[in-house]
């Protein structure tokens, strides 16, 4: 059993917990700002990552709070913070961080069901994220309605031109993920989102993800470059992340 099989197992207990909680009933308090919007910016955005660990990277021995306050300090247009305790994170400390973010927050976990997408909501999603590596086409095309329904935004993700065309036709924001999510070992290959980006259908936002520390390499077409571990590793040597953020947006622009 790979890491992410694990995850995906315990996934669905969580799922069952959540139908049996008292969560689902709660009102949203946090109010709204447009993920789609901060990714339709001149130039390219920059979707910057809080997590604590990562099965691939390890534990990064940081506070969330404060690489958050970086974040946002620095220009970052949109965060993606984990809920998955396989991070070090979870769906509290989600709700709790999205409280204090005026930008734009992904809800990054595994979306296996519809009142996971509720729950993003009343959390204080901005966008939810859709993996076609785990959902079919019915249920892209039906969680992403119903996101829709709610107000949130959807990031859906590919890894192969097969899972593209798995998406629905209402996919606005469209992102290609280097790693391989189904491969024991975690892989990437940088040259994928090269591959895949003319096939993204046009309009679409085109987000970039994964193995693209300070922006190295981000091939051209892309509107939104996703980075976590990179921008981790540079705040663990200097909290101001401001240069760095304003390099890695340069270095997309060349």
């Amino acid at each position: 059993m790979t890491a992410i099989d694990n995850i995906l197992e315990e996934k669905q207990k969580e799922i069952f917990q959540l139908e049996n909680s008292d969560l689902l009933q709660k009102a949203r308090t946090r109010r709204s700002y447009s993920f789609q919007n901060a990714l339709s910016k001149n130039g390219i955005s920059l979707i910057a990552e809080v997590k604590r660990s990562s099965p691939s990277a390890g534990d990064f021995d940081i506070n969330p709070n404060a690489l958050m306050k970086s974040y946002i300090d620095a220009g970052a247009d949109a965060l993606s913070i984990l809920s998955d305790k396989h991070f070090g994170m979870n769906v509290g400390e989600f709700e709790a961080l999205a409280s204090k973010s005026k930008l734009p927050v992904l809800r990054k976990d595994f979306i296996l069901s519809k009142k996971q997408v509720l729950e993003s909501w009343i959390l204080g999603a901005d966008a939810v994220l859709l993996i076609a590596s785990f959902l079919d086409s019915k249920k892209l095309d039906e969680f992403g309605a119903y996101a829709e329904e709610l107000g949130l935004d959807v990031l859906y993700e590919v890894h192969s031109a097969e899972e593209l065309k798995s998406l629905p036709k209402r996919a606005k924001i469209i992102g290609i993920n280097n790693r391989n999510l189904k491969d024991a070992h975690l892989s990437t290959d940088t040259g994928l989102c090269s591959e895949l980006v003319s096939k993204l259908p046009k309009g679409s936002i085109k987000v970039a993800e994964s193995g693209f520390e300070r922006g190295k390499n981000v091939p051209k077409g892309f509107d939104a470059v996703l980075i976590g571990t990179g921008l981790i590793r540079e705040f663990k040597l200097n909290n101001n992340l401001k240069a760095t953020i304003n390099k890695i947006k340069e270095k997309c622009l060349l």
